[in-house]
Parts: C-alpha cells; sequence; structure tokens
C-alpha cells in the first residue's frame, strides 16, 4: 500500500483549498458513478452525468500520478560516479547500457584520471536512508580538438574517445552526451533521470551558450535527437549512423525541452 502512503504525503503538501477541491471532486465521482447506475434511461442527461464522472476521475488520476513523480523527486539526489560505482552501475543497467554510445568499464575508469565530473549517478533515498540506483548519465567535457574532429566526422563515438586528448579537465562550452539511461524502465525512473540531467545543463548553460553532441543508439534516441532539433553533422547518414549536435543558449528555456521529453516518451 505503499502508492496510498505516497498518495497521503502529497496531499499533506496541497494548499487546503487543493485539498478541499479533491475531496469534492472525490465525493462528486463517487455521487456521479452512484447515480448513473441506479437512475440510468440513456438521455442526454444520463451522458453528461457520465462525461462529469468521467471528467472527475481523470482529475484524481492525474492527482494520483503527480504523487508518485512527487514522492521520486523529494527522494532523489544527484552524486558524482566514483571509479567503486561502475561494477554496480554496469550490472545493474546490464545490456542496455552495453549496447549504448558507452565505453567499456576499464576506459572510462581512465576518463576519471582527466575529469571527475563526467559521470553522474541518481539515487533513491529509501526511508531507512539506504540509496538505490535509479540511473545515470555521462557527459563528457571535450577539448577544442575533440570538437574539431566531431565537426569533420573524424570521432563519431564514444568509444573512439581518448582520455588525454579529447577530454577536457575543466568545464567546457561543449560536450559529449555518452548515455543516460534508467535502471527500470518504469517512465517514472526514465523522467526523474532525465529531469536530474536536464537541471545539470542548466547549470552548465548559465553563463554561456552550451553545444551538446549526441550519438543515439536506440529509435526512441533517434526520435529525441529529432525532436529537439538536433543537427546531423554528417547529411549522408541517417538516425543512428552519425552524430548529432545541438546548440542550447544561455539560460535555456527548460520548462519546454521537459515537456518534449514528455510527449515524446
Amino acid at each position: 500500500m505503499s502508492w496510498l502512503k505516497d498518495f497521503w504525503k502529497y496531499l499533506g503538501e496541497l494548499t487546503p483549498a487543493a485539498n478541499l477541491v479533491t475531496i469534492a471532486t472525490a465525493f462528486g465521482a463517487l455521487l456521479t458513478a452512484i447515480t448513473a447506475i441506479f437512475v440510468w434511461s440513456v438521455g442526454w442527461e444520463d451522458i453528461a452525468i457520465l462525461l462529469v464522472c468521467g471528467a472527475q476521475i481523470l482529475y484524481l488520476w492525474w492527482l494520483f500520478s503527480r504523487s508518485r513523480l512527487w514522492n521520486l523527486r523529494r527522494w532523489t539526489c544527484k552524486r558524482r560516479v566514483r571509479p567503486y560505482d561502475l561494477q554496480e552501475i554496469y550490472e545493474n543497467l546490464g545490456q542496455r547500457f552495453y549496447r549504448g554510445d558507452v565505453a567499456p568499464q576499464e576506459v572510462v575508469e581512465k576518463w576519471f584520471h582527466i575529469n571527475k565530473d563526467i559521470a553522474w549517478r541518481i539515487d533513491e533515498i529509501k526511508e531507512n536512508r539506504a540509496r538505490e540506483l535509479m540511473g545515470v548519465f555521462f557527459l563528457i567535457p571535450l577539448t577544442k580538438e575533440a570538437i574539431e574532429e566531431l565537426e569533420k566526422g573524424q570521432l563519431d563515438n564514444a568509444k573512439s574517445i581518448e582520455p588525454s586528448k579529447h577530454i577536457s579537465p575543466h568545464n567546457s562550452s561543449a560536450y559529449y552526451i555518452a548515455a543516460f539511461e534508467a535502471v527500470s524502465k518504469d517512465r517514472r525512473f526514465e523522467f526523474v533521470t532525465m529531469h536530474k540531467l536536464f537541471e545539470h545543463l542548466r547549470d552548465l548553460a548559465q553563463d554561456s551558450d552550451l553545444t551538446l553532441y549526441r550519438r543515439p543508439s536506440t529509435p526512441r534516441g533517434v526520435r529525441l535527437v529529432k525532436a529537439y532539433s538536433f543537427e546531423k553533422l554528417q547529411s549522408d547518414k541517417e538516425g543512428s549512423a552519425t552524430v548529432w549536435k545541438k546548440v542550447l543558449p544561455k539560460n535555456a528555456d527548460f520548462c519546454c525541452i521537459e515537456r518534449i521529453y514528455r510527449q515524446v516518451i
């Protein structure tokens, strides 16, 4: 019954007016349903009653869905991936991680010698304060040489990245998104993982424009880069066969970016 507990906690965060609307809606939906069952004559009035009942039920379902997402956002945290985290990450993400544009574990460990801020993990904090992996994203700060090679098509995936040559030891104006994966296919986990990535990108784009590169590895990944208006670096190639590029303006509208992601998934 954890879903009921989450819903109750969420209602506790709402204003008294919102709670009053919720209670009135629940009572109205129940009363409308009883009326439709016992006083049914298939007339326009009955159809109107059913439509009202349906609208009330949809409102309650929307509120319930938000309570589940609210609970995850409230009890999640983002932190840097350390070398000792990699085994857990690769084991949990399994084949979905390996078939993506991600280098082997031993190569990623070498990346950390250049920059410790490449990989970030999202953990769910349990009631006993224990932490459980929800998702991860890899964001590689690029050197000028790496950017030039990407633009020329000489560097076309994260597995070809040479740490000392392509990875900047500091923040950069350009990043390669090597991976963002949720442990579970549950849409809540996927949304929270992407939400944390958006938060990270928003912080990076506060002072200047930010250039992103990404080579999608799945059909949904291709849909995402197209939905966000990424441009292909090699016009003669399609889908996952090429790297895509997107320039985020300074202080970009990330609310709009999140809405696009919800539509795609």
